[in-house]
């Protein structure tokens, strides 16, 4: 018989289990999962106690999702095992997985305990407590690691990150240069550096870091949106618009970037490409506030306010106390003309912010709107006390000296529009015109903002080339290529770039009264300096002879995308009552009148709608020379007649614009026309009824109309 042999004692069964255990680790480390697991589970068969294989096992389970399974074993090799760290680590990393987050924590503190000594168990045990939130033990482990070895470059780092994820810029910049200076090339360290200096608003910094980290790794999508929102800051747009669509090349689905071109083409005035843009970052992440914020500029933009204010309370729902989003709801508010939910939605933002000088820009345009001037001033000067180069600041200021008629100040203030955002540039690369002059060169013109500022500016071209002895080109949008044809002065007029002669330097018409040092009393009125095409006066006298008597021209709206066209416009039934006045024939100037306004006028038997004949400026030149009197809100149309010398009554409202001056009824830059203003904000009738009573006696009496000559010799530029 044979006889029986005992069971193999600890020793032998190691020497058989851990050659099995090694090669099933070596198939689990070249991602033979299967052909690990089987050996896994061979050894578990034998001995179920097996700690390393429960450990590996375990690790294996989470692998492949296995979570519960990875929790049982886990705990069991640690039960087995109290001191083997790595398996309390991996546990923590299982029940984190589950959501089992005050287990996880409890691992990765005993991971801790049991791991003081070693710089790497507490760089990844750091990194556990940062994903559970735990910033501050996470803070507490990379610092332990740090003093364990000063030259772990991956505990700085990660200590870094931490300490920006906590906000802490100033130590958060320091443990990061510090990783830095141990390996100089790394790019992550380079883009953290980058997010720092732009929450800091360093921003010539932050380009640096992202620039140089980009270098090293091009492909970044997150560094191109970081440096595409840097880019934006610094006004550069064309680039940052060419970093953000690179970024989204990388990656498409990117809402960050997608929001960020979206205020790159909002820059540009592509509200409705903006809008796009915002809706496809809103479907990836509808829970980022910032982009609903950046939408409901977009549509306040467009003048769609009550969509704008809607998509503003939504991310404030989502973000109460944002000052970003405070402060655009104001900004629509105050265009809606809701001055106290204005002021209230401001001073929300200012307790979360208080320097923050957009809100405090924001708050001295309110005042200056509602012509409460000391406190506009206040407001604008703290701006430039937080800031003193602040764009909107220094706009703001000059708005609100030229209002008060004090130009020098005025002028120089007003030159910070080109840096304010939103602000169209022009455009054209010549160098500047500083005042110099120019005996033999050539010196090109620009028009900018509206027609109306254009009519208004360009009375400047005799002065500037007597100033400058330069040829004067002057390049203007097509509606006013006709008209200004007739002004005095001009060597080259075109619409178009590629018919420009060479240039050697250029200036626009709005900064013409700053370089020449224009004051009240100095400022050019010779009037006219424009008229009608003398070819088109008897076509049109022609069309106005059906209908007698005292010839007003009529017009009641502006740009719509005006910000402040909702003050400066009417209703054109405030209007009618003049079909009343005896004596009077009403002409329509007004632009692409919709039906709804052309059925105000029916029934009105003195009243003659020639606006489908108005294409270009030259047309409506043309009517107004043959006119009595205009009489219209804030529009072109006004700086036309002003400017061909015809008598105008301008309607305002009880704040105008800056160049209307304060509680004047006259103007020096147009002699000949008359201003009524509101009694009380946005209420017309007052202006209407004054219109009413004083229109009649105008009729009774009339001035000799001033003709203009059907001469083409008039006309030197015809």
């Amino acid at each position: 018989m044979t006889g029986q042999h005992p069971p193999p004692g600890p020793e032998h069964q190691a020497s058989i289990v851990q050659p099995r255990l090694a090669q099933a680790m070596n198939h689990h480390l070249a991602g033979r999962l299967q052909e690990a697991e089987l050996l896994y589970r061979q050894i578990l068969k034998e001995d179920p106690n097996h700690a390393d294989a429960l450990h590996m096992f375990g690790v294996l389970a989470h692998q492949q999702g296995a979570f519960a399974v990875a929790v049982e074993c886990l705990s069991r090799a640690v039960a087995l095992r109290p001191g083997l760290i790595e398996a309390h680590y991996n546990l923590g990393n299982a029940l984190k997985t589950l959501g089992q987050k005050s287990q996880a924590l409890e691992c990765y503190r005993q991971v801790v305990r049991l791991g003081s000594h070693l710089p790497e168990a507490l760089l990844f045990v750091g990194n556990g407590f940062k994903e559970l939130g735990s910033l501050e033990e996470a803070i507490t482990c990379y610092r332990r690691a740090i003093a364990l070895n000063s030259g772990f470059t991956a505990a700085w780092g990660a200590l870094g990150a931490a300490l920006k994820e906590q906000k802490s810029w100033v130590e958060a910049r320091d443990a990061t240069l510090m990783a830095l200076r141990l390996q100089p090339d790394d790019a992550d360290l380079l883009f953290t550096l980058g997010l720092i200096a732009i929450e800091t608003r360093n921003l010539d910094e932050a380009q640096t870091h992202l620039r140089r980290g980009l270098s090293i790794r091009p492909d970044a999508p997150e560094a191109l949106c970081n440096l595409g929102l840097v880019l934006l800051e610094h006004n550069r747009v064309d680039e940052a618009i060419h970093t953000l669509e690179r970024a989204l090349e990388l990656k498409p689905d990117y809402p960050e970037a997608l929001s960020n071109l979206g205020t790159a083409f909002q820059e540009q005035g592509r509200y409705e490409e903006a809008i796009d843009l915002y809706t496809r970052a809103l479907t990836l992440k509808p829970d980022l506030p910032e982009i609903r914020s950046n939408m409901g500029h977009a549509l306040q933009e467009l003048g769609r306010l009550e969509e704008a204010v809607e998509q503003l309370q939504l991310a404030l729902a989502q973000r109460p106390n944002d000052p970003g989003g405070l402060n655009n709801l104001g900004n629509v508010y105050k265009q809606q003309g809701r001055y106290d939910a204005a002021i209230e939605a401001y001073q929300k933002a200012l307790q979360q912010v208080p320097d923050h000088p957009e809100v405090h820009a924001n708050m001295g345009a309110l005042y200056l709107e509602q012509g409460q001037w000391d406190q506009a001033l206040d407001w604008f000067n703290r701006v430039l006390a937080i800031r003193p180069d602040h764009p909107e600041g220094h706009l703001g200021l000059g708005l609100y000296h030229l209002t008060q008629g004090a130009l020098e100040p005025g002028w120089q203030h007003y030159e910070w529009r080109w840096r304010t955002r939103g602000f169209i540039h022009h455009g054209h690369r010549q160098p500047p015109w500083q005042g110099e002059p120019l005996p033999g060169k050539t010196l090109l013109l620009h028009c900018e903002q509206g027609y109306g500022d254009s009519i208004q500016f360009i009375r400047y071209v005799p002065l500037v080339k007597k100033a400058t002895g330069a040829k004067v080109v002057v390049f203007a949008p097509p509606p006013l290529f006709r008209l200004f044809a007739t002004v005095a002065g001009i060597d080259h007029l075109s619409t178009h770039l590629d018919q420009l002669p060479a240039c050697d330097a250029g200036v626009a018409l709005l900064s013409l009264p700053y370089l020449l040092g224009t004051t009240l009393a100095t400022i050019p009125a010779s009037i006219p300096y424009m008229g009608a095409d003398p070819s088109l006066i008897p076509f049109y006298r022609d069309h106005l002879r059906s209908m007698p008597g005292f010839k007003i021209g009529i017009a009641w709206r502006g740009n719509p995308k005006h910000k402040n066209d909702y003050q400066r416009s009417m209703n054109p039934s405030f209007l009618r009552p003049l079909c009343s006045v005896a004596g009077c024939c009403l002409v329509n100037l007004q632009k692409d009148p919709t039906p709804a306004e052309q059925a105000v006028f029916a029934g009105c038997d003195h009243f003659i709608d020639l606006s489908g004949m108005l294409h270009d400026f030259a047309d409506t030149a043309a009517v107004v020379a043959n006119l009595d009197l205009v009489i219209a809100v804030d529009t072109a149309i006004i700086h036309l007649a002003g400017a061909m010398g015809k008598k105008a009554w301008l309607l305002l409202p009880r704040v105008g614009d800056w160049r209307w001056l304060r509680q004047r009824e006259d103007s020096p830059w147009y002699p000949g026309l008359r201003l009524i203003r509101q009694l009380t904000p946005g209420q017309w009738q007052h202006c209407i009824d004054v219109v009413v009573r004083e229109l009649p006696h105008l009729i009774a009496n009339p001035l000799p109309r001033m003709e203009s000559s059907d001469d083409p010799k008039a006309h030197p530029n015809l």
